[in-house]
């Protein structure tokens, strides 16, 4: 059975040095002692500038859990387990998940032109007759701008249907597609869209049917306004926003509240869960492929982590079916997200079936985004390797 160690207040720096501590296997265990050493370090370093912090790292054997700080710093509220995040774009994985489940049901072709699955005339801005793929969306590169027009509200009434807020901010397309990276929200909301057109049924309700209630995810919300998940949406009330003080003119750190903001486009960036939930999530991906409770098929969670989009090198895969490698040579893939509030940040190993999850109530993280994955994972082998991921 599993083990599941909780630590709190300063243990943060748990992760800092928990993997170079140990061996890279499945069958790995934890150097408590050695971990516990490095833990003061990180935290002494980023106190100033982290308001609450929570992070989760696994192996085959153990769970490690660190929470850290206020979740609410003016009310004095401690961040614990049943704290709320918004997951930013990490949510996108949930919108390639689905597709790979639609496709390994013969229900959608990755590389067919997606306009077949959308009502006839549905995107009007498009400028080349090169077909737009599932994979093009996967890979962002179907050539989209990002949207000029607002794509998310502060008004809860105002949220806009998924379709309608698609027609009503559809960006031009200036690329080609397959030919050009350019990171696109829009991608990818038009693909859970697509998820709809499928199924028939709203995202929202595809993804809790056939994602949080496969991996019993009790406690994430995905609608823009988190009214699918009642306790979600009262756990999001106790957390509040902080920035980097400078950008305000201040020292420390600057509160923003509650800071609610509800996105049209929300396959994009709205799911909010907790640590437990999220890592629950990304531990599906290092299981076995047979043995995946994501997919039917033995091979498709393989085929979903093998390369979709290669570096300039033509041998090092930059986009695997939506996850991406932010490094080359650093060969762990995940995602990144950021909302006006929150950062958040997972990665893993396939081979040695490691990996951690971030979450924090702070905007635009840069501290523990870039410093975890070389604690966790080395330094990148870059010396003969120099990326063109744009091209």
């Amino acid at each position: 059975m599993r083990k599941k160690l909780f630590l709190s207040g300063i243990a943060v720096a748990v992760i800092a040095g928990m993997f170079m501590s140990m061996p890279v296997s499945a069958e790995s265990t934890f150097d408590r002692a050695d971990v516990e050493t490095k833990i003061n370090g990180l935290i002494e370093e980023t106190k100033d500038k982290t308001p609450s912090v929570a992070v989760a790292v696994f192996d085959g054997e153990n769970d490690i859990h660190i929470i850290y700080g206020k979740s609410d710093m003016e009310n004095d509220i401690p961040a614990n387990e049943d704290t709320v995040y918004e997951w930013g774009s990490v949510s996108k994985l949930l919108v390639w998940t689905s597709a790979m489940q639609l496709y390994e049901q013969g229900k959608l072709d990755l590389n067919k032109d997606i306009c077949s699955y959308l009502p006839e005339g549905f995107l009007s801005k498009l400028n080349y007759d090169t077909p737009i793929t599932m994979t093009d969306l996967m890979n962002h590169s179907a050539g989209f701008l990002t949207p000029y027009k607002e794509i998310e509200t502060d008004d809860i009434n105002a949220i806009k249907p998924l379709g309608q807020a698609l027609k009503e901010v559809e960006p031009v397309q200036r690329y080609e597609p397959g030919k050009t990276v350019a990171y696109s929200n829009y991608g990818a909301a038009l693909a859970g869209y697509i998820v709809e057109c499928i199924s028939g049924m709203s995202y929202a309700d595809y993804v809790k049917q056939n994602i949080f209630e496969k991996l019993g995810m009790q406690h994430t919300a995905l609608c823009p306004d988190l009214s699918d998940n009642e306790w979600v949406a009262e756990q999001r009330k106790k957390t509040h926003c902080y920035a980097d003080g400078h950008l305000f003119g201040t020292d420390g750190l600057a509160s923003l509240g509650e800071c609610r903001r509800y996105i049209h486009l929300y396959p994009a960036g709205s799911a909010c869960g907790t640590l437990s939930d999220l890592e629950t999530f990304v531990k599906a991906f290092v299981s076995d492929s047979k043995d995946c409770p994501l997919f039917e098929k033995e091979n498709t969670l393989d085929e979903m982590l093998t390369p979709s989009r290669y570096f300039s090198d033509g041998k090092t895969g930059s986009f695997y079916h939506g996850f991406m490698i932010e490094k080359p040579g650093m060969d762990i893939i995940g995602h990144g997200g950021n909302t006006e509030g929150f950062s958040s940040l997972v990665r893993f190993d396939t081979k040695s079936k490691t990996g951690f999850v971030m979450m924090t109530n702070t905007q635009q993280d840069r501290i523990y985004s870039s410093k975890l994955p070389e604690l966790l994972y080395g330094s990148p082998d870059t010396a003969s390797f120099r990326p063109i991921l744009h091209h």
